[in-house]
This record gives C-alpha cells, structure tokens and sequence, in this order.
C-alpha cells in the first residue's frame, strides 16, 4: 500500500501501527518463515533467561537476605541456607523427575493427542487445536480487516474513478504479463540488505526450490556460477610493506544489489559454509552494490580455486597463477626446497620452479607474479622500483606462466550464468515502409583480449553444433558476441536451461523475451494487438531513444488505411457460399467454414465467423499468460 495517497492523520496513524509491525517484525504481511524463526528463537532462549535470573535471585538472597516488612535484621538469628533449604527443594524436584520419568517411560499418550503423530504442516494449524485459538484469531483478523478497510475506504472517498478507455484491457494485459518485478531494489541503506541476507540464510523455501543437496542439481549450480564469475568475477592483491615480502590475495564477484542476487550469493556463500563476507557501497546512481568477497589464502586455496574450476581465459589464469603464487610464498617463508606445501597438494613444480636454487630468484618470480595480479589503479610504483626495494636487477624472465586451456566445451548452465553476468536480452525495432519490424537480441560483451576472443570463439562452435548462428564484432572497446532474429533466440531460449529459478535476476527479461517470441513467430500482420502486445512487453525490458508512442501512432496509422471498418481480418469468402476463418494460431480445424445456408442471411453467418475468431483470438491469448 502506497503511504502517498493517504491523507488523514488518524488513517496515516493506523496504517503505520499494522505496517511497522508486519515490516520490522514479520518482514512481511503474512505469517511467514522469518515470524516462525523469531518465535522459534523466543520460546528457546526465554527459558535460558528465567534461569539465569532464578540463579541470580538465589545468590543475591543468600549473600544479603531477605527483607521484612518491620524492617529489622535476622541476622541474629539465621539458619544456613545448606543444607537445610536446599534438601527441602530437592524433594520437590525429585519428586517431580519421579512423576515425570514414570508418565515418558510407562504411559507416554495419557497427556498427549494422537494427532502428534501426524507429520506436521507448516501450511495448516492442527485441528485439535482451532478450537483454543478460535476466538484469537477471529479478533486479529477482524481488526486488521477492519483498519484496512477503514484505510482503503477513507483514501478513496474523494478520488473519483477515472473512466476505462478502449486501451485500458490491453494496458492491464501488459501488467499482468510484466508485472512481476523479480529484480525489486527496496532497500535504503546497507544495515536492511544485511537484514535481508540473514533472513534469506534461514529461508527454508529457498534451499527447497534449488535442492543444491542434490548432485545433478549442484552440479548445475555450480556450472552457473562459473558463469557468472566468469562474468562478473575479480582476481587481485596486493603487497604488504615490510621486511618480509608478502601478498595478501583478493577474489570476489560483484552484482548490483537486488532480491535475486542476494538469493544467489546466499546460495553460494552457503556451499562455502558462509566462509565469504560481504562488501557493500552505494553507486553514483543511488544502487547498491555487493561483492561476495575473500582475503584469506586458506579459503582461496582449498574451497574458492577448486569451485571455479569450470572458467575460462583470463579467469583460469588468475586463479592458477594464485595458486603459484601461494607456493612460491609458502617457499620463501620455509626457505626450504622443494616445498611442502607441494607434497600436502600431491603437486610437482619441482622441474619448473626450483631448478635454480637461488632466493633472489624466487624474490622475483614472487613480485613478477604478484604484480600482474594487483590492479592497475594501485600499482604506485613500477616493478623494476619494487624489485630495487629487494635489491634485485629484474631479469624480468619467469617460465611457468604457461598455462593450460580449459578444453572442456561450453555448458548450458555456464552460459546462462555469462549472460546473467555480461549479457543483454532485448528486442531490436527498425523501421520499414509499413509496420515496425522487431529483432530479438542475445547480446554478451567482453573487453578486448585474446583470451576473451578464445572464450567467444569456443562459444560460436558450440553454438553452431545446434545450429544456432552467433556473431563476433568489435564495439569500442569491447568483443560481443550477439545471437539475433527469431529463430536462433528461439533455439538458444530451448537450449538454454528452462528452470526458471535459475534465472535469477534475469526472470523478468527471460520472461518476457519468451512471451514476445511467442507472438513474433505468428503472421500476425492483420492483428494489431499482437504489435502492440509485443511493444508493451520490450519497452519493459529495455530503453529505447524514441517513446512507445511513436511507434504505436505508426501502427495505428497503418491499420486504420490499409483496413476497412468492416473487420474481416483472416475471414474470406470461399467458393461454396461461405465465410472462412483461417487464424494465425494453431487450432482445429484450421479453416472453419461459416455456410450461408446455415444462417437466415451472409450477414449473420459473417456476424458468427466474426464470433468464432474474436474467441479463439481470445483464448489463446488467455492459454499462453498474454491477457
């Protein structure tokens, strides 16, 4: 409920009582997992809280006494507390294990319900219960139905309902269809995001929707995230000054701060053990942010490294030279050939690495490697300085940056996530001489090197053994490879994986890139509502120099004078005296033939035909989720 149109201070009162409750406590309107976790952890630790306070009763009372209402002191005349108090209260709580060990052991159901048996139902309250709970919950719900009511009836009293237009069915249509906005961004500073990922680490429905527990599916996931490391991934460092060289690695993978991404780092921070933290800031745009991120050389080293075993290029690379690096670190500190850390790893660099036993050497090949990994904008010295700072003459040589490809071929799952990543799904619109002409797009863009080229090269092969044509380009600075016309995105869209979890914060586009192939694949130039149908889905999707209504102006101009007013679009007349309806749907019979014998006149059986194609039109709209 928008709080903007609501006027009335006693209204605005009422509307705020039920909304910060269902906000801060329940974290939304309805009983959900978050309320049952609160309650959880209330009736768990609220025990432990009495106890400590009965504990800290008794120590009080035993080390100052208890007062009286005369006001004099018993010190005189005080009995030990041990051991006569306290063999008093043990008979009780003895006698209360006796009755309470003999009801567990011997008669288990005599205070209980055979519905205890039953397997419980988060969805459903217990039968046998309603009963207790009828009265309570007929009160909250009369209340809160009552306060909304108020609510909605005093926002609306004095606003006027503006008349539907002719368009009013078609724009409620697009609602529908593009409403579900999957990439919701209400978050107003860094502590609600925080707030937002701890509700999502108890969310039961999450880890149930993606079964990460199961091998297929985890292997899936993880494709996907290569992906989107692929995509979105960062390998760096950076020296720690001191006598004793040192690098301190860093790896993330940054997205902009939405529902769906925080669901995915949340998933993958799960399989980690939650061993990754989470960096947050706020763009010049007024978006947030996140990176999934990881100092610890531990973690890189035998969890992170390992998971991102599916990259390609410039990502494999990174990560195998950190791996390199960690050892030849592991070296210089153990002084010590070769190094042990090879042997824990089962690994043998022995003949690449240590043929030349000379430290200053291993220096070198350490700052060498180091400093391709350390960003650009924070290389404030030049490496011949920093090798100098070592009192090293750089031969600038080193022999094991040869690294070998990834020759595995691309996977589905690892594509979707380089689209979810780097990739665009949009529709294109031309003009020509009558209606606008509509191109779908699958667009992914890398900066220009020639591992990116390799990575995109292997793509297109891939591709191409589906029949499925790409295209490379050179856009400024980037490498795109683009997937157009209707066809190949169709057969890329079947390609692709279908689950629609996976998707994640590109549920929207993929939704409504599939709705309007749907309605491209017709030969719909007599029907104008799928033009405007497909208008109104990309214009959801995408930004577009000019306004949509340019586009629909052109459109209605070209229906209202290349069509007359009598409405026959698809209806022609056969030669048996008939009408016949041929639609650009699939239905049987494919013709359906109106007689005019059937009917008192060809007018009626014209009205009919009129009939039987505005339904079908209609229904099929209705069957493929378009009104």
């Amino acid at each position: 409920m928008d709080t903007k149109h609501i006027e009335d201070n006693e209204s605005i009162g009422l509307y705020y009582l039920y909304y910060n409750f269902t906000r801060d406590y329940q974290q939304t309107s309805s009983v959900s997992s978050a309320t049952i976790n609160r309650f959880f952890s209330l009736h768990f630790t609220l025990p432990f809280i009495l106890a400590a306070l009965v504990a800290g009763h008794l120590l009080y009372l035993h080390v100052s006494g208890s007062s009286n209402p005369v006001g004099t002191t018993s010190n005189a005349d005080r009995t030990a507390f041990h051991p006569y108090f306290s063999f008093k209260d043990l008979v009780t709580v003895y006698l209360f294990f006796i009755i309470f060990t003999a009801i567990i052991f011997y008669a288990p159901d005599k205070l209980g319900h055979s519905d205890n048996y039953i397997e419980a139902n988060s969805m459903q309250t217990p039968a046998s219960i309603k009963i207790y709970l009828l009265f309570i919950i007929f009160i909250i719900s009369l209340v809160i139905n009552l306060l909304l009511i108020y609510i909605i009836l005093y926002k609306n009293k004095s606003k006027p309902r503006a008349p539907r237009t002719a368009g009013y069915k078609l724009i409620s249509a697009i609602r529908g269809i593009a409403g579900n906005n999957f990439n919701n961004n209400n978050f107003n500073n860094k502590e609600d995001i925080l707030k937002k990922i701890e509700l999502l680490k108890c969310d039961i429905e999450l880890t149930k929707n993606y079964e990460l527990n199961d091998f297929d599916k985890f292997k899936n996931f993880k494709y996907l995230a290569n992906g989107v490391f692929q995509a979105d991934g960062h390998i760096g460092g950076y020296f720690i000054k001191g006598k004793i060289l040192n690098f301190r690695p860093v790896v993330f993978i940054g997205l902009t701060v939405n529902i769906e991404s925080l669901k995915f780092f949340v998933l993958l921070n799960n399989l980690f053990k939650f061993k990754m933290g989470y960096s947050i800031e706020k763009l010049p745009s007024g978006k947030f942010f996140i990176k999934l991120i990881s100092r610890d050389w531990n973690f890189i080293i035998n969890d992170f490294i390992p998971f991102f075993d599916k990259v390609y290029g410039d990502k494999l690379k990174g990560l195998k030279r950190l791996e390199k690096l960690y050892i030849l670190l592991s070296e210089y500190r153990d002084k010590s050939f070769p190094s042990p850390v090879l042997k824990e790893r089962g690994m043998d660099y022995k003949s690449k690495l240590y043929n030349k036993k000379d430290i200053n050497i291993l220096i070198e090949n350490i700052i060498l490697l180091g400093y391709n990994l350390v960003d650009n904008s924070k290389r404030k010295i030049s490496i011949s300085e920093f090798l100098s700072l070592y009192n090293i003459i750089g031969t600038y040589t080193i022999d094991f940056f040869k690294i070998d490809e990834n020759k595995e071929p691309i996977n589905n799952y690892f594509l979707l996530g380089f689209i979810l990543g780097d990739g665009n799904l949009y529709v294109k619109i031309r003009k020509t001489t009558n209606l606008p002409w509509f191109i779908p797009c699958i667009r992914i863009g890398q900066k220009i090197t020639d591992d990116n080229l390799l990575l995109f090269n292997n793509i297109k092969n891939v591709l191409g053994q589906y029949e499925i044509f790409s295209n490379i380009s050179r856009v400024n600075h980037l490498y795109v490879i683009s997937i157009n016309h209707i066809i190949n995105v169709e057969k890329i869209s079947k390609w692709l994986p279908d689950d629609f979890n996976f998707w994640f914060w590109k549920k929207n586009e993929y939704l409504i890139l599939k709705k309007a192939l749907i309605l491209m694949k017709l030969k719909t130039s007599y029907w104008q509502i799928s033009k405007e149908l497909i208008l109104f889905l990309i214009y959801k999707i995408s930004k577009y120099d000019k306004p949509i209504d340019y586009w629909l102006n052109i459109i209605r101009e070209y229906y209202s004078s290349h069509f007359n007013i009598k409405d026959v679009h698809y209806i022609s007349i056969s030669k048996d005296k008939s009408w016949a309806v041929k639609l650009p749907i699939k239905i049987k019979p494919k013709v359906k033939y109106f007689f005019f014998k059937t009917y008192s006149s060809k007018e009626e059986a014209l009205l009919e035909a009129k009939k039987y194609r505005d339904h079908n039109l209609d229904q099929w709209l209705k069957e493929n989720k378009l009104l």
